[in-house]
C-alpha cells in the first residue's frame, strides 16, 4: 500500500475509530518510547484526547497530552486549537502511577488530515507569543503515516505480523 492509500484510509476513519484503530496502538509500541499511555477523551477532556509518559535521560517522567483531530485544520480552527492547548497545560490531571496532580509537560495536536499552512502560521504566531511555542508540536497526516509505518508496520500490513514472525524464526534456527 503506498503512502497516499495509506493517508486516505486514516481519512475515512472517525476519530474514536482513528484514535483506537491506529493512535493509541502507535503511542503504546516500545519503540515510540511511551508508557501509561492513557485514553481520555471525554466532555471536560480539557484539550486532552490521550496522556502518556516518556522518560527523559535523566529518567524524569515528561507527560505529554495529545489532541486528535480527523478533519482538516484551517485558520478558522486555530482559537479552539488554542483554547485546547491552553486548557491541556491549564488543568491537571491524576497520575494513575501515584495518584498525585500533575501538570502536562507538552503536547501534540494530531490530525489526520491537512494542517493548512495559513493555520501554522497563525497558530505559531499565538504560541510564540504566548512563550508556549517550545512545549507543542503539530503532526499532520503525512507524517503521521510516516510514523506508523515507522513504529507500528503491521497497521498497514495484516500480514506483517505473521511474516514477521516466520522471519524471526528462521533467523532464530540458522
Amino acid at each position: 500500500m503506498d503512502k497516499k492509500a495509506k493517508l486516505e484510509m486514516l481519512q475515512k476513519l472517525s476519530e474514536r475509530d482513528l484514535t483506537r484503530k491506529f493512535l493509541i496502538p502507535l503511542y503504546e509500541t516500545e519503540r515510540m518510547g511511551y508508557r501509561s499511555v492513557r485514553y481520555t477523551h471525554r466532555i471536560l477532556e480539557f484539550g486532552k484526547d490521550m496522556i502518556c509518559c516518556e522518560d527523559d535521560r535523566y529518567g524524569k517522567c515528561v507527560f505529554t497530552g495529545v489532541q486528535f483531530k480527523a478533519t482538516r485544520i484551517t485558520t478558522s480552527d486555530v482559537d479552539g486549537i488554542l483554547r485546547q492547548i491552553t486548557e491541556a497545560f491549564g488543568e491537571q490531571f491524576t497520575d494513575f502511577s501515584d495518584g498525585k496532580k500533575k501538570d502536562l509537560d507538552r503536547v501534540v495536536i494530531l490530525t489526520s488530515n491537512e494542517f493548512l499552512e495559513g493555520a501554522k502560521d497563525s497558530l505559531w504566531a499565538s504560541l510564540r507569543g504566548a512563550n508556549l511555542h517550545r512545549l507543542v508540536t503539530c503532526i499532520d497526516g503525512n507524517q503521521l503515516v510516516d510514523l506508523i509505518d515507522k513504529y507500528l508496520p503491521s497497521a498497514f500490513w495484516d500480514e506483517y505480523d505473521y511474516f514477521n514472525r516466520y522471519f524471526e524464526a528462521m533467523k532464530s534456527d540458522f
